[in-house]
């Protein structure tokens, strides 16, 4: 998958996307990766910045 400047999302961004869409919410998903909630946001904010 190409996004506008031509890069792939990370291993840690679809990490963060996959667990988010498992799990049901960040918290929840912050939990089962062992991070923050601000983590899993932040790789999620910097995904949809790149698909605008």
């Amino acid at each position: 998958m190409t996004i506008n400047g031509g890069k792939t999302p990370g291993q840690a961004c679809l990490r963060a996307i996959r667990a988010v869409i498992n799990a049901g919410s960040y918290a929840a998903a912050a939990r089962e990766l062992n991070m923050t909630h601000a983590a899993i946001a932040q790789q999620i904010h910097g995904f949809e910045a790149k698909l605008v």
